[in-house]
């Protein structure tokens, strides 16, 4: 921009004015800043013997992030370090192993390297450019293992908004609530370990005739807010054959509703773990099963002909129709094990079948949606089972809201 070669804007630091390890930190936002918020710093410290999820990286002690006018919520994202982990997944691998490795300390961007362990020729997929992301022991200034994040990557409203300025937001907030489940930010979970003290990085804009000009420039401003919902779908039992569960979803009833997607996890977040280590990439998964269909109902009627979707290279092609190139190694959507032969999920194939999303673009209001969910029991004596536990489907989507300024005044909706 013009603005920084023009001296118009300053760079600043902002220190959290609420900061509790344990629970949330706050930042308070006076004057005239642009939408390019930083949060620099957060991560973890305290055990070398622990370490960040390879998914989601330095990002997943984050449980929600809120931009608040006073009392009034602006944006939120709530399960931040659930959207952050498969937003990782949607850049490419250039980006993942060149740049975002160092920012937010993740594992996600791969290649192709020899593997001479036998006597023949072969090949195997390896992080490329890998790091060492044990945690310090102490939040000392050489701790290099914390984020630089540009909070535009996750919230639309930023990226819509010109400016936010006190003569219209007149208590600009920004919260950070922090993850009470250590699996969600550690492995092995057994080590005491707590969270940095984070940073904001400010783009302020000390002109006053720019800084007018931009607050003049809002006016009307769409964006997209994401929300969740989850049901439940009941265990099988290994004799049942052919199951299906339909459920009714009611968390985006009323609301313009863009892109959604679902993801599969264990009910019982402690089968995610292997004694005290996070097995894979943890709650982030979405496991593929057995024989899968999918079908949405929206306002009474089926999105997809037939029963829905079925196979995993469908649910790839869709998913990949919906958000774009995925960042996936080549038995990230299935499980290739022949015949799927029963193995623990914390044995060697334990990333196999560990992104399998179903995705699609309702693209309309609802009033009412049901997710019909069906399956097929395996005989599987491992504990978890990838095919007969319960889980937990967890639907993500994208919903419209307008924010509407004048007269130094403004309203947010719903679209």
């Amino acid at each position: 921009m013009s603005f920084y070669s023009s001296n118009d804007v300053k760079n600043e630091l902002l220190e959290p004015s609420v900061h509790n390890a344990s629970d949330r930190t706050e930042f308070r936002i006076h004057g005239d800043v642009l939408p390019s918020l930083k949060l620099i710093n957060n991560g973890r410290f305290g055990n070398a013997g622990a370490q960040y999820n390879d998914l989601v990286g330095v990002l997943g002690n984050i449980k929600n992030i809120f931009i608040y006018d006073g009392k009034v919520e602006l944006s939120s994202i709530r399960d931040f370090n659930e959207v952050m982990g498969f937003k990782n997944l949607q850049y490419n691998n250039h980006h993942n192993s060149d740049i975002d490795r160092l920012l937010k300390r993740h594992k996600i961007g791969f290649q192709s390297a020899y593997l001479n362990t036998t006597a023949r020729y072969e090949r195997k997929t390896e992080i490329k450019n890998d790091v060492n992301n044990t945690f310090p022991a102490t939040d000392a200034i050489d701790n290099v293992k914390r984020s630089y994040f540009d909070l535009r990557e996750a919230f639309n409203m930023l990226q819509k908004v010109p400016v936010l300025t006190d003569k219209v937001f007149k208590q600009l907030r920004v919260v950070l609530e922090y993850s009470r489940t250590v699996q969600d930010s550690q492995t092995p979970i057994n080590l005491a370990c707590e969270n940095c003290r984070p940073l904001l990085g400010l783009d302020r804009v000390v002109n006053p005739v720019v800084a007018m000009n931009l607050a003049n420039s809002l006016s009307v401003l769409n964006y997209t807010d994401i929300e969740h919902d989850r049901v439940n779908v009941s265990a099988i039992a290994q004799a049942d054959g052919v199951v299906k569960q339909s459920r009714k979803v009611l968390g985006f009833n009323g609301k313009l509703v863009g892109r959604i997607r679902v993801a599969k996890r264990f009910l019982t977040e402690t089968d995610n773990l292997n004694g005290n280590d996070v097995v894979s990439y943890g709650k982030y998964r979405s496991i593929n099963n057995n024989n899968e269909v999918f079908q949405l109902n929206v306002n009474g009627r089926p999105l997809f002909p037939r029963a829905g979707v079925e196979g995993e290279n469908r649910r790839l092609a869709l998913l990949v129709d919906t958000h774009g190139e995925m960042n996936l190694y080549e038995d990230a959507h299935l499980y290739l094990h022949a015949d799927y032969v029963n193995k623990s999920l914390a044995g060697d194939n334990s990333d196999e079948g560990a992104f399998d999303f179903f995705a699609t673009e309702i693209d309309e209001r609802v009033n009412e949606l049901q997710l019909d969910y069906t399956r097929e029991s395996k005989t599987d004596t491992t504990t978890p089972s990838r095919y007969n536990s319960a889980l937990l489907l967890k639907i993500t989507a994208e919903v419209q809201k307008v924010l509407q300024v004048g007269n130094g005044t403004y309203n947010i909706q719903y679209a």
